[in-house]
């Protein structure tokens, strides 16, 4: 490698391994727990980035997004707009990334 050059990795490489993953069509929690139901560690699984260009406040980002969702699972109940059966959570191509789609759902306050 030359010293400079400019290097673009692609996660969705990664994120889309069929051996670790092998139901890519389909959301499967259980890629993500081991036996016992506990979340398991994956090297497959690099939503902060790694090596040398890793998030450095991955913890708080954890820790804020844990925060986050608690507080709305604690003090809402979720419905969908539609149907759950018609939900279509396909990727959209965007350029290098590809983005969950739109979806529209109600807080509704317990």
């Amino acid at each position: 490698m030359v010293a400079g050059t400019m290097v673009i990795t692609s996660l969705s490489s990664v994120l889309h391994d069929s051996k670790e993953f092998p139901s890519q069509k389909i959301f499967d929690i259980g890629h993500f727990l081991d036996g016992n139901g506990n979340f398991k560690k994956s090297d497959y699984f690099v939503p902060f980035s790694t090596g040398k260009w890793i998030c450095a406040v991955e913890g708080l980002a954890r820790m804020e997004l844990f925060l986050f969702l608690t507080t709305i699972l604690k003090n809402f109940k979720l419905k969908s707009l539609v149907p759950t059966k018609d939900i279509n959570i396909t990727p959209v191509a965007n350029g290098l990334t590809s983005l969950p789609p739109p979806y529209k759902i109600c807080f509704i306050p317990v």
